[in-house]
């Protein structure tokens, strides 16, 4: 399905975070993290999309489309094992993350958890914002932390840790650039490139980067209105947005518009 999973230890996680985002469970508790590659794009989101109907505008299909993975997956273990998955965009009554996905795909070795600790000096000053970003040894900044099944009745005592691997180590002047893209200039995907050799496996191709751009600015009306500025979404808009959201898939890819044709769907 285009997904990784790397296991490790709650009080691995507990360890590393304050402990309003901390778990109530044994230390040795088991968990996986889930990571998508860009593979998982058309083989898992797009299949998802000509399979399922949203009927509000409210659903998030990308969100509801992990969920629903994770759903399917969990059924395959015994019920003792009390499985629950924890999403990354999942928040406490407090409006917090649930779970702060970047430190579980540290702990987890999944992706290098970059912040401006690992830049010494630093050149930026205490009172300048800096947020951390994660790193992927094989995709750079071209995947994504989705989220963390926890296994809430099994114990995993022999799980043994393993770092991340650290591909921004060859210069503190790249550490620099890592985060200053990501924080000033993320919209331009350049800081997804900054690893050591500059080489990744693989990247998001056009069109995910296109849907994934109208998600951020939750702009469907550039699907109606052919590209022209934008006119304020209303809820009137909605059937024809996610219509035409659809059909951009259709022309992108003739075995869904072939499907689209045998089998109309309609998003609402």
């Amino acid at each position: 399905m285009g997904l990784e999973v790397h296991p490790y230890k709650m009080g691995w996680y507990n360890a590393k975070v304050e402990e309003a985002f901390r778990f109530p469970l044994h230390h040795d508790t088991l968990a996986v993290l889930v990571v998508s590659t860009p593979a998982m794009f058309e083989k898992l989101f797009l299949p998802f999309l000509m399979e399922e109907s949203f009927t509000t505008e409210k659903v998030d299909p990308l969100d509801a489309c992990i969920r629903a993975a994770m759903k399917d997956t969990s059924k395959h273990f015994p019920t003792e094992y009390k499985v629950e998955f924890v999403q990354d965009s999942d928040l406490l009554p407090s409006r917090r993350p649930r779970i702060l996905v970047q430190t579980a795909g540290h702990v987890s070795g999944a992706a290098y958890y970059y912040q401006r600790t690992d830049v010494d000096p630093q050149p930026w000053s205490q009172e300048s914002p800096m947020y951390g970003v994660s790193v992927h040894p094989k995709y750079g900044g071209w995947f994504a932390l989705r989220g963390v099944l926890i296994f809430n009745g099994l114990l995993a005592p022999g799980l043994v840790e393993k770092p991340p691997i650290d591909c921004v180590s060859s210069s503190r002047d790249q550490r620099i650039k890592l985060l200053e893209k990501f924080n000033y200039s993320w919209q331009d995907y350049g800081y997804r490139d900054v690893v050591d050799g500059g080489h990744v496996e693989d990247r998001y191709s056009e069109r995910q980067k296109r849907t994934f751009q109208l998600y951020r600015e939750r702009d469907l009306s550039l699907c109606v209105n052919g590209g022209q500025e934008p006119k304020m979404v209303t809820s009137s808009d909605i059937q024809l947005s996610l219509n035409s959201l659809l059909t951009y898939f259709n022309l992108l890819s003739p075995a869904v518009s072939q499907i689209r044709t045998v089998y109309p769907l309609n998003f609402l």
